[in-house]
């Protein structure tokens, strides 16, 4: 499939500038699969890797959507749990505000008014009325090319191969880097 979507456009990998990847957090297998395509593609081409978090995909797909400039982002998790952030979109960048972290949707707490994006909203027993709902943000190629594109603009670079590494928030599975 990336050599098919390389043809279509006349491009070889080592023409590329950066590789983009959704690191998590999110299904433990396809984070698996993305990193390890990537790493592979990556140590054959020297070529960097930006590192993006799901929830900042989300944000910024949401941003799109609605323009906004502060999103809080929950994500369903296992276990009855969501993944959630807040994020500013600063320079068409999403900022973490405060960490990312996994938790039980009636301990969710948020760094102040937002969008509220993402399914993890349909777990949680109040929705502020200060938020809009936009539930159908997961994340995509376009926003994920996007956030990349906004880190490469400021200035910052992407990481080798050997750095890649996938977002684990669950402290418990042992496996948060």
């Amino acid at each position: 499939m990336i050599q098919g979507l390389l043809d279509e456009h006349h491009i070889s990998v080592r023409e590329l500038d950066a590789f983009a990847l959704v690191i998590g957090p999110g299904s433990f297998t396809g984070l698996r699969i993305g990193a390890g395509v990537v790493q592979g593609l990556s140590f054959a081409t020297s070529v960097p890797v930006f590192c993006i978090s799901s929830l900042a995909v989300m944000a910024m797909r949401a941003h799109f959507a609605h323009s906004g400039a502060m999103f809080n982002v929950c994500l369903q998790a296992r276990e009855d749990e969501v993944y959630a952030a807040s994020y500013a979109i600063q320079d068409d960048c999403p900022v973490l505000l405060g960490a990312e972290r996994v938790c039980k949707p009636e301990e969710l707490r948020f760094e102040g008014p937002g969008v509220a994006v993402g399914d993890g909203w349909a777990l949680c027993p109040a929705l502020p009325d200060t938020q809009h709902l936009l539930i159908d943000c997961s994340s995509e190629a376009v926003a994920l090319a996007a956030v990349a594109l906004a880190h490469a603009r400021r200035g910052e670079q992407g990481v080798a191969a050997s750095a890649v590494l996938p977002i684990y928030l669950k402290d418990q599975m042992g496996y948060q880097a």
